[in-house]
């Protein structure tokens, strides 16, 4: 065999594996053992692997969700956008390294440009795609979509240098400010996207083709001329002279579907195709739409029945054509399926947009963004101890958020472990987490109560003080178990602390929570959380 090693100095322009431009071709020619004749053997082949050559690892699930994707009036100030932006990288990048967001030519991130973490609770544990924020991000800087910083505006390409490093097979997310252009007209440039580079700057991962604007939609979010408002309430959108939208789901009991109703009024005439596209794990059972809202609504106002042919697929669902008629009042209702917890690695809302056909004299585009309510599933739920050693004393650090208003009698359970318990016999006090000396006012966890049954603990709100839907954080101090406790395994595995977090619509309760969950109305799917394992002398 012969081996032959090349030195070769790759291009600017980074390349997918599979692309045409990728193909190296192996082309060896011998003159034969006597000489007379040649003999040849061509071979092409993509260049894969790692040894530092210009082919890009594919990012997954990259989402670039818009928050206002108005395009903005010449001669006004343009309309900010806030975009959610979603990715999970195939590969590590070490320690300051750099995360960029590709848009289109005309979007302008500024030179300052400012990124952010999303809300605390997309970053919560229980999900089956967890998201995780950014390592720090130390400096945002502005770049022309040639990648040169330049000095003149619009800065279309935004490099976020991180301090920390981003994991493989991690789902990452944040939030980045940028100013819409004023024209939805294609300007030419980079598609959507993220690109992720090592410390140096070299480009190591990227997306393939333009990232979506939704998550089931087949491609990226686009400027509409106009936003529908979005209404209170279906009696507010069922009575409202204005344009607007309102969404009301039923019930958001995990794992079942639910009525799903919409009603909504355009601004204008609009011939084209409505798409309206549920957050992640919302699932449209196509067979069951009604194109009127019904009887309820109809008393209140007109509606006229929705158009279109339908289709459903997934998270999608479409009415094509004719015409939507601006000033007149439409609405519907489905069937929907909730997933079980609600979506953390995209953003949770329903996208309705309604785009004309082409022809600029078939009306204007419009759409609406419009919150999903939250799943009826505990999520985020953690513990931790300050000590670990024996029968000592310890403080016990909760997290968990709720999705559903816990109002007395109701109340919020944690089975701990079995030999965890009160200090002091009668003794239990909610503090709020390391780092706050007092509740904050109006703050309903502060007024409310706490009690140990065994290794079960009981949060009871005040009456008329209800504890809303949120992420809740409370510290108490508590006993640790013996080291010969039995640990109760909770399907964690053996030898393993397990706690579980459960809200009950009852005035009573019995522990262990599974043993009430039949009998007793959840009020959000209970939550199981693995602790840590026991080492040497010390409990988990």
């Amino acid at each position: 065999s012969v081996v032959v090693g090349m030195r070769v100095q790759p291009t600017n322009v980074s390349l997918s594996i599979f692309n045409e431009k990728n193909m190296w071709m192996l082309n060896v020619t011998s003159t034969g053992e006597l000489n007379s004749t040649a003999s040849s053997y061509t071979r092409p082949f993509y260049r894969t692997g790692l040894g530092g050559l210009p082919v890009l690892g594919k990012l997954t699930y990259v989402f670039v969700q818009a928050s206002d994707p108005r395009v903005s009036t010449p001669g006004q100030a343009p309309v900010e956008n806030v975009l959610s932006v979603f990715f999970k990288s195939p590969q590590r990048i070490p320690e300051n390294g750099f995360v960029d967001v590709e848009a289109p030519d005309g979007f302008d991130f500024g030179y300052s440009c400012e990124a952010f973490d999303l809300a605390v609770e997309y970053y919560l544990t229980g999900h089956s795609r967890p998201c995780q924020a950014l390592p720090v991000m130390k400096v945002c800087r502005g770049r022309q979509s040639s990648g040169e910083p330049g000095d003149v505006p619009p800065y279309s390409v935004a490099r976020i240098n991180v301090q920390g490093t981003i994991f493989v097979d991690t789902t990452y997310g944040f939030r980045i400010k940028v100013k819409n252009p004023d024209t939805a007209e294609p300007l030419g440039g980079l598609l959507w996207g993220v690109r992720t580079r090592g410390p140096m700057t070299a480009e190591v991962s990227a997306t393939e083709g333009s990232a979506r604007g939704a998550f089931d939609s087949p491609g990226p979010f686009e400027l509409r001329e106009a936003l529908l408002p979005v209404l209170p309430s279906l009696e507010a959108a069922a009575a409202d002279v204005s344009p607007g939208v309102a969404i009301s789901l039923l019930e958001m009991v995990p794992g079942f579907f639910t009525n799903i109703t919409v009603i909504f009024k355009l601004p204008f005439n609009v011939s084209g195709e409505l798409r309206l596209i549920g957050p992640e794990g919302f699932e449209w059972l196509g067979g069951s739409v009604k194109r009127t809202p019904g009887e309820a609504w109809e008393a209140i106002g007109a509606f006229e029945e929705l158009p279109g042919l339908l289709s459903t697929i997934n998270e999608v669902m479409k009415f094509a054509g004719p015409l939507f008629l601006g000033g007149v009042r439409y609405g519907f209702q489905a069937r929907i399926y909730v997933p079980a917890f609600t979506p953390v690695s995209s953003v949770p809302d329903f996208f309705m947009d309604v785009a004309r056909a082409g022809d600029p004299n078939q009306g204007r585009d419009v759409a609406a963004i419009v919150p999903a309510p939250l799943v009826r599933s505990l999520a985020g739920g953690e513990v931790r101890a300050t000590s670990r050693l024996p029968e000592a004393r310890t403080t016990l650090i909760f997290q968990i958020r709720t999705a559903t208003t816990i109002a007395a009698p109701s109340a919020l359970f944690v089975q701990a472990p079995e030999g965890f318990g009160e200090l002091n016999p009668g003794v239990c006090v909610l503090s709020p987490w390391p780092g706050k000396l007092v509740w904050e006012a109006g703050d309903a966890m502060g007024a409310a109560s706490c009690a140990w049954d065994g290794n079960l603990l009981t949060v009871r709100p005040v009456a008329g003080t209800p504890i809303l839907p949120r992420l809740l954080q409370w510290r108490i101090e508590a006993r640790n178990p013996s080291l010969n406790a039995t640990y109760r395994s909770h399907g964690c595995g053996t030898n393993t602390s397990c706690w579980t977090f459960g809200t009950y619509e009852t005035s009573f309760v019995a522990p262990p929570l599974s043993s009430i969950s039949p009998t007793i109305p959840v009020l959000d799917t209970p939550q199981t959380v693995e602790g840590t394992r026991s080492l040497g002398r010390r409990i988990s």
